[in-house]
């Protein structure tokens, strides 16, 4: 596959992803000092709860999409994927009803639902998104995407202005989904054909959830220990904890920016040499492996110099507390992506039982380090049990599937300096 055409889409989805990042970054500066760590946090309590719910919605894997369009028409796998997110959605509304009867607090609540709808809406236009990604056509979901965040963020701004209610803000990413869909539906339509319900299979649709099962059960055990961390801070210490760390929590995610962008661009490239030949798949393995895990070092390196004076400049007191939680969590992004190929290619292998034991022993182990380490560190204990837990599950786990060699040969050797620069040298 055209390396030229891989560079291309990686940039798109890193430039989509850093646009909407920082304008979003922008929106967050203000939201945040407006409306204080305690609100604000009382808002995040109530995402997390909307996104642990929402896990749901997750249990069709992309890789694995992928990969059924390898073998059907990509039209029906798109369909397919379009209806059993329908079904997830209906699912996920049910099991929000449920969790609402114990939520006493209304503002609560209406967040609560308001959230969920938002994130269902947004998982209908993922076979859309899949076959765009497939096809390498990513500025299509860029253009989408920045559409909204500016129309987004425009809105927010005006409802601080207007010093409205922070519910409003979750009403807008609510509208801003829709106005997603719709550009995407419109796209498709434009590029490749109607949408017709008729082209759905129950056959794929029954075999895309199979074949996501493992991945499935390890999102949903993923998701638990991502978000444990604000609602173990909330009922421990409260919302404006759950504020401060949050905050530290979306600065770590401008290091992680480029993890999703590179892994998607590769697979099709990846796929086609694990089916064609397997030796040199190995090769690409561990040399991508090593260039991303060093040009993370590299940045983490940077983030940590920067952080301490953004924070200084553009937010309040209050927030400058998330530096320390920012640095732990920075560590555990390296393995992030030292590990970014991993599940990729278990899913190539049909071995995504492996991911499931893995995600679901860390899931425990965050929990576990969670309720001990907040006890003492504050946010820093969430920060230190994730970043721990990162470390364990993504690098030292490795070592004991060892029927999986080519996992643990390239995380390790991605940590090799001479490699790296060597790989640099042919590369420029």
């Amino acid at each position: 596959m055209n390396l030229k055409k891989i560079f291309s889409n990686t940039i798109w989805m890193i430039a989509e992803k850093l646009i909407v990042l920082l304008a979003n970054f922008l929106v967050f500066c203000i939201i945040a000092n407006y409306y204080g760590s305690e609100k604000y946090g009382s808002f995040q309590y109530a995402f997390s709860l909307a996104t642990l719910v929402c896990v749901f919605m997750q249990f069709i894997d992309d890789v694995v999409a992928k990969k059924k369009i390898g073998y059907y028409s990509a039209r029906v796998v798109v369909m397919s994927c379009i209806a059993v997110k329908l079904a997830l959605a209906f699912f996920t509304f049910l099991i929000g009803l449920l969790i609402s009867f114990y939520i006493d607090d209304q503002r609560l609540k209406y967040l609560f639902f308001v959230l969920i709808a938002q994130n269902c809406i947004y998982e209908i236009s993922f076979g859309i998104r899949v076959r765009f990604d497939n096809d390498l056509k990513s500025k299509v979901i860029v253009l989408c995407a920045n559409v909204t965040t500016v129309i987004s963020c425009v809105c927010q701004f005006f409802i601080v202005k207007a010093k409205l209610d922070i519910s409003y803000i979750a009403i807008t990413y609510l509208v801003m989904a829709c106005i997603n869909l719709f550009l995407l539906v419109f796209s498709y339509t434009k590029q490749y054909e109607k949408l017709d319900f008729k082209d759905a299979s129950l056959k794929i649709g029954r075999e895309l959830l199979i074949g996501s099962l493992g991945i499935s059960v390890s999102t949903l055990a993923s998701t638990l220990y991502s978000v444990s961390d604000s609602i173990m801070l909330e009922n421990m210490l409260g919302s404006s904890l759950v504020g401060v760390y949050s905050s530290a929590v979306k600065f770590n995610s401008v290091v992680q920016i480029a993890m999703v962008p590179i892994a998607t661009s590769l697979f099709p490239q990846m796929r086609d040499l694990y089916m064609t030949s397997y030796e040199e798949y190995e090769k690409k393995y561990i040399e991508y492996t090593t260039i991303v895990t060093w040009i993370s070092i590299i940045g983490v390196i940077v983030a940590n110099v920067l952080i301490g004076p953004f924070i200084n400049v553009f937010f309040n007191e209050e927030y400058g507390r998330s530096i320390g939680a920012f640095r732990i969590l920075s560590v555990g992004s390296v393995f992030m992506y030292n590990a970014f190929f991993r599940s990729s290619h278990y899913v190539l292998q049909g071995k995504t039982f492996v991911l499931m034991w893995i995600t679901i022993l860390g899931s425990i182990i965050n929990l576990f380090l969670n309720y001990y380490l907040i006890s003492f560190y504050n946010i820093n204990g969430a920060a230190i049990a994730t970043a721990l837990t990162q470390f364990f599950t993504l690098f030292v786990l490795n070592f004991v599937f060892k029927n999986e060699k080519i996992v643990y040969k390239a995380q390790r050797n991605g940590f090799d300096l001479i490699r790296f620069i060597k790989l640099m040298r042919v590369m420029f």
